[in-house]
C-alpha cells in the first residue's frame, strides 16, 4: 500500500499543481467553486505527505482524514450544482432548479448518514463515502440532462462533468472492493480498488486541468476574435 500512496502522491501532486496555476491564471472566473476545492486538495496533500514520512501517525489523524473528506465531497457536489446553474442560466426556472436540487442533496447526505450507520467510524464513513460517490454521479447525471437541450455544447463544463464522472464511478469502485474485502482482509483487493481510485482521480484531474487550460486560451483570444467560450 505504501508504494500505492507514492505513486498516487508522485504523480497527483504534479497536476493539482498545474490544475491551480491555470486557476490562478484566470481559469477561476470560469469555474470559481473549483477553486476551493483545489486548494484544499493539495494542502491536503502536502500535509499527508508530510505527516506519513514525518514518522507515526497521531490517533486524531483517522478522523482528520475524514472530515477533510466529506469537506472535498461537499465542495465537489458545489461545483457539480455550480455547473447546473451555469448549464441552464437562460432558464426562466433556474433558480427553483437549483433550490430543488439543494434540497435534494442535502436529505441525500442525510439520508445516507443514517442507513451507512456503524458503530465502527472507519466502516462508517467508507460506506457513507460510497454512497456520496454514487449520489454525486447522479447529481453529475442531472448536470449532462441539462446540457443536452444545448444547441451549442459548453465544453468546458462537459470537461468538467466528464471527468468528476470518471472519479465518482472510479471512487464507487475503489469503495466498494473495499468494504468486500473488509471481512476477509484480502490485501489484494485492497490494493486493486485503491489502484482504481487512484488512476481515475488522476485522470480526472488531467481532464479539468485541460478544460481550465482551454478556457484560460479561449478568454485570452476573445478580445481579438470574438470567440465565445460556449461554442
Amino acid at each position: 500500500m505504501k508504494y500505492v500512496q507514492w505513486f498516487a502522491w508522485c504523480v497527483n501532486l504534479p497536476l493539482q499543481v498545474a490544475l491551480l496555476n491555470s486557476l490562478f491564471r484566470g481559469g477561476f472566473r470560469s469555474f470559481p467553486a473549483l477553486l476551493p476545492y483545489s486548494l484544499i486538495l493539495f494542502l491536503w496533500t502536502v500535509a499527508n505527505i508530510a505527516a506519513r514520512e514525518g514518522g507515526r501517525l497521531p490517533a486524531a489523524w483517522r478522523n482528520a482524514y475524514w472530515v477533510v473528506d466529506l469537506i472535498l465531497d461537499g465542495l465537489l457536489y458545489v461545483l457539480i450544482l455550480s455547473l447546473v446553474r451555469r448549464a441552464v442560466r437562460q432558464s426562466s426556472h433556474r433558480a427553483k432548479i437549483v433550490r430543488w436540487l439543494i434540497l435534494g442533496v442535502g436529505l441525500f447526505w442525510l439520508a445516507a448518514l443514517l442507513l451507512t450507520h456503524d458503530p465502527r467510524p472507519n466502516q462508517w464513513m467508507t460506506n457513507f463515502t460510497k454512497y456520496v460517490a454514487f449520489g454525486g454521479a447522479l447529481l453529475n447525471l442531472v448536470l449532462w440532462a441539462a446540457l443536452v437541450g444545448k444547441r451549442h455544447g459548453d465544453r468546458g463544463v462537459l470537461m468538467i462533468s466528464g471527468g468528476y464522472g470518471v472519479s465518482s464511478a472510479g471512487e464507487a469502485i475503489s469503495q466498494s472492493l473495499r468494504a468486500l474485502a473488509t471481512p476477509s482482509r484480502s490485501m489484494p483487493v485492497v490494493i486493486a480498488g485503491s489502484l482504481i481510485g487512484v488512476l481515475t482521480h488522476t485522470l480526472c484531474l488531467a481532464i479539468w486541468w485541460r478544460a481550465v487550460a482551454r478556457e484560460n486560451a479561449q478568454r485570452a483570444a476573445r478580445p481579438l476574435t470574438g470567440v465565445s467560450s460556449e461554442e
